[in-house]
This record gives C-alpha cells, structure tokens and sequence, in this order.
C-alpha cells in the first residue's frame, strides 16, 4: 500500500480498514486482485505486472484518453457516492471479469453473482467489497454494464436517464433540466381521453417519478409506484416520500410501491442519499409533481362523467 501510494505516486489505491476487509486497496498483480494493505513488496515477484486504477485507462494522460468499460459504466450509472469504495470495486471486479471472459464464459452475471462475488462469497472473492453508502443496487448495474462491452455483447439501450437527459430544456448554465414525467397507465375509457388532458406545465429537475395504474382486473384497486433515486437506509426516506405522495394522490400507503436506485428507471440526481437532506431536497417536487398529476386526474374524471371538477372529491384512489 505504501509502495503504490507514496513511493510511485498512485492515487487510485485507499487506505481504509487495514485488516484486508473492505477492498478500498485493491490493485491487480499479473491478472489476481490482491489488497494491498497487507500485501508486503516482499511477496511480489520480480517483473509481476502491478497494475492500479490510475493506469486502467488507455492512452492515460493523452488528448485520446480512452476510460476503461468500467470506468465508463461506473459513471453512466452514477454509481459511486462519496466514492471512496471505487478504487476497490472497480479493480476487483475488472480481475472477475477479466478471468470470466478468459474462460470462454462472456455472460453479463447475475444481480446474485455479482452480489455474491462482492460479498466476498465465491471462490473469486474470499473477502468482501464494502459500500457504506448503499449505492449497492447502482453498483450492480454499472458491473452489468461493463461486462456487456468487455464480453462483447453490447445489447444496452437508452435508460429512463439518458432519455430526460435527452429532451432536457436549456437552463443558460450549458447544461439541460429533464422535465417531470408522470406515466399514467389508465382503463380504456381514461386512456381515450388521455389526449384531452391538460400539460403538466413548467420542468422540474427531481430525483423521482411515479405511475399511476388503474383499477386491474382482479379488482386490486388503483396502484401508484414510486421511482426515486434516493435509497432507503434505516433513516425513513422511504416512508416519508411515500407519504408525500400518498396525501397528494389521496391514496393509502397500501397502494404505493416503492423502487429504489434502479438507474435505468430512475431519473435525474439531486445529490446523494443523505437522511433528512433527501427528504429536503426530494420531498418538495415530488409533491408538486403529485399535486400536478392529481389535477390532470381530475380533469380526466371530470370529462369522463360530465361534470365539473369541483364537484368530484378524491378518496384512497377513487374520483367520484
């Protein structure tokens, strides 16, 4: 560890546990990921390749820098927080990967492999892969992600991400905002009139969405799922967005699915899972984006039943 940090000026490789329990140090030494933590110079042989996370890219410090598939993923699917994990996760799954791919196997693993191997539960891994953020789940994507480029089987297509990133509306910073985007999978009848529904009017840049479904053939009622970026931890996150949107769309917590930190669903960041902070920054526009999706409600019942919307009232899901 020494060695690579001090004496040749690595910057890639972190000093944290000490004992070889969390993988921040990792390096690769002639294709195994070694921590290197406890690893002595003593026990690498003379000309073993020895190589860091500074040195995965190729070309490094050239105008024609070429990041690493790992690299690239892991910052397609924001998956680091504080990041300090990184230098491990990246360096030890590129020695998994690597190794799968040499044998013939170019599959992309299995959320379950993947979690296994991190979990320093296979044969590959004999010690664990710590994130004390919890960004496990945007971990797991980026992984897959890579392994389709590494393996030669890019079949990946545009996420919900990439799409509000897309048709994003200018700030006059240089960057772009998505607009909010509420999907309604409504009964035949609504779906009709869907067209006929007003705007949701003004972009909101938010860290969460939600679809709103109808009443279902086995008569489980209206089912509202939350798409949100921030992920629960034991702080309440959960809970509290959920109430927020529950008391706008006048439906009980019953009704509600919450999905968490899927980045090919979720759209956006407004910065990092952070306790009370996530409610803070999340809560306010999810409630907007709440109150605004239950007047084009409104609006859609009101003209489905001939009357005016003031005379129509909301309870645990149903207008009438």
């Amino acid at each position: 560890m020494t060695a690579t940090t001090l004496n040749i000026d690595q910057a890639g490789p972190r000093f944290a546990c000490g004992i070889s329990q969390c993988g921040a140090c990792t390096v690769i030494v002639d294709g195994v990921a070694v921590r290197s933590c406890v690893a002595p110079c003593s026990g690498v042989a003379n000309g073993a390749q020895v190589s860091t996370l500074d040195g995965l890219a190729k070309n490094s410090g050239k105008p024609n820098e070429k990041l690493h598939p790992l690299q690239t993923a892991f910052i397609a699917e924001q998956a680091a927080q504080c990041a300090f994990c990184m230098n491990g996760m990246v360096m030890g799954v590129k020695a998994w990967l690597d190794r799968r791919i040499a044998s013939g196997n170019v599959s992309v693993p299995s959320d379950d492999e993947i979690r296994a191997f991190l979990s320093g539960k296979t044969a590959e891994s004999a010690f664990p892969y710590i994130c004390r953020c919890g960004a496990h789940n945007r971990i797991v994507r980026a992984i897959q992600r890579a392994a389709e480029e590494m393996g030669g089987m890019n079949t990946s297509t545009i996420s919900r991400r990439g799409f509000l990133a897309g048709t994003g509306t200018g700030t006059g910073t240089g960057t772009g905002t998505g607009s909010i985007v509420v999907g309604f999978s409504m009964s035949a009848t609504l779906a009709e009139m869907a067209h006929a529904a007003p705007g949701a009017g003004g972009s909101l840049a938010v860290d969460s969405w939600f679809v709103v479904s109808g009443a279902t053939p086995g008569g489980t009622g209206t089912r509202v799922t939350i798409y949100a970026g921030k992920v629960e931890l034991g702080t309440g996150i959960q809970t509290a967005l959920s109430q927020i949107v529950a008391e706008e769309l006048n439906v009980e917590m019953s009704q509600l699915a919450y999905v968490q930190s899927d980045t090919d669903q979720t759209p956006g960041s407004t910065g990092y899972t952070a306790g009370s902070k996530s409610v803070q920054n999340d809560g306010p526009p999810m409630r907007r984006a709440a109150a605004t999706a239950m007047q084009q409600l409104y609006a859609l019942a009101a003209a489905q039943f001939g009357v005016s919307v003031s005379q129509l009232r909301a309870h645990r899901g149903r207008i009438g």
